[in-house]
Parts: structure tokens; sequence; C-alpha cells
């Protein structure tokens, strides 16, 4: 496969899940040892999916999202989006035809303008640097069709002996990527991007600091 010139800046600045201690299965099992395996299933839930819906999962991962959504709501068409391919093609073993998988960057999607129902980021932001971040974001909006919702899980700033903990999610991530974060900027970078009634569905307080789930809209015109 070439790549064009943006996507190879995009490659070398791609930090992975778990950096360079990547794989899927090790990724899979630090979901369940911090208590994070629940997440798809809360966010299958958020989506508030009738049938026919499209949903673009940005950051994919293995597919954890698609398989909860087919549990939950089968009759919605699921998409899903990673720059790694392992994952990718780990998501794909385990989820129904139906699903559709691509590889690529959040910060360039390869979809058109208003085709998706719902986009999620979960866990994906924090990955990128705040120029990439308001690019994945203006992105997510431009595939989101009018009345459409984007939800967005992700690390927010920490609390107490939390804080503490989020500094190992930084060392591993990276202290630029993760600033924003850590000092309670994400709410911003949403509404910066056009998100309306942006809301805070609920926080979750962990060992390696707290966790937001977002869901916003984009304006009807």
């Amino acid at each position: 496969m070439l790549l064009t010139g943006v996507e190879k800046t995009q490659r070398r600045s791609w930090v992975p899940a778990l950096g360079r201690w990547r794989s899927v299965s090790f990724y899979v099992r630090m979901m369940r040892w911090f208590s994070l395996e629940d997440l798809p299933g809360r966010i299958a839930e958020d989506l508030a999916l009738e049938p026919g819906m499209r949903v673009l999962d940005v950051g994919c991962g293995p597919g954890s999202l698609a398989r909860a959504v087919r549990s939950k709501r089968p009759a919605a068409r699921m998409f899903g989006l990673d720059p790694d391919e392992a994952m990718l093609r780990h998501a794909q073993s385990q989820t129904s035809p139906a699903a559709g998988w691509a590889a690529g960057f959040a910060q360039a999607l390869p979809f058109r303008d208003a085709s998706f129902d719902r986009v999620t980021m979960t866990l994906l932001l924090h990955h990128l640097l705040r120029p990439e971040k308001q690019a994945a974001l203006a992105e997510a909006m431009r595939v989101l069709r009018p009345g459409g919702r984007l939800l967005v899980t992700d690390w927010t700033a920490p609390h107490g002996a939390a804080a503490l903990g989020f500094l190992i999610v930084r060392t591993v991530d990276g202290f630029d990527r993760t600033a924003d974060h850590a000092h309670g900027r994400v709410e911003r970078l949403l509404l910066d991007a056009g998100v309306t009634d942006l809301r805070k569905l609920r926080t979750r307080e962990l060992p390696l600091g707290t966790i937001t789930h977002f869901r916003g809209i984009k304006a009807s015109r």
C-alpha cells in the first residue's frame, strides 16, 4: 500500500495503544485488569441506536464495541477504523461480516460527509497531539450527519491519588499528548470543534486516573 505524504507523517507520529508494549492479547488483558472491560457495553447503550443506523468507531482497536453493538442492536451497521492492522485483523475475526473495517487515522477519515448517525472515540484522543486532536474532532463532525451524536470517552483531569496513577498513563503515551487530559481541557476541545448540547454522561475514578464519558450533537442545519 502506497502512503501519501500526510499519511507518512501520521504514521511516524502514531503512538499505538500501550506504546511499544502493544499486542492485541495484552491490550485485552489490560482492559480487564483495570476494570474497563465493561466500557463497550456501556457505550453501546449510550449510542441509543435505532434499526439501520450507521456507527463509526474511530480507533476501534480489537472491535469490542462492534461486538457489544451486535449483541444489543444487531440491526445497526458498524464500521471501525484503526491504524493498527493487527487490531483490525482481530476485530474482523471476532465480528459479523456485516461490520466494515478500514485502516486509517482519525485525522483523515476515508468516509463521505454526513455519512454516519453516530461516531465514537474511546480512549483515542489521549494518543494524539493537540493539532491532531483538533483534526480528529473536525473529521468526526464532518462525517456525522446533522443531528448525529458524537460519543467520546477518555481520560480527564484526575483527582487525589489518581493523579499519581495517571503519571503511568502519561509516561506510556507521552506527556505532550496527555497534557490536555491532565489539565481538564477535553471538554473545551469538544466545544471548539462545534459539538452542541455537550453532556458528561458519567465519570469513573480508577487507580490510573479519571475517565469521563461525553456525548454531544452535531447541530441540525
